[in-house]
């Protein structure tokens, strides 16, 4: 898929990124192979610049920094 210059996709996290911070701050063990797989189950997507307009208003205050 081209897009040069990203003027009509955007890359977007398929699970957020503060769902991943939470999945890994809540392991019991800390054990770098259990981070390693909750990683993995980490995908990005391409979404079209108006569907992120979208996500940003409805998502809007729920970043990692916001709670």
């Amino acid at each position: 898929m081209k897009d040069k210059g990203r003027k009509t996709f955007h890359f977007e996290h398929i699970k957020p990124c503060a769902q991943i911070r939470n999945e890994i701050l809540a392991l019991e063990n800390f054990d770098l192979e259990q981070v390693i797989n909750i990683l993995k189950t980490s995908d990005i997507a391409w979404i079209l610049k108006e569907e992120k307009k979208i996500l940003d208003k409805k998502n809007k205050g729920a970043g990692i920094g916001n709670r």
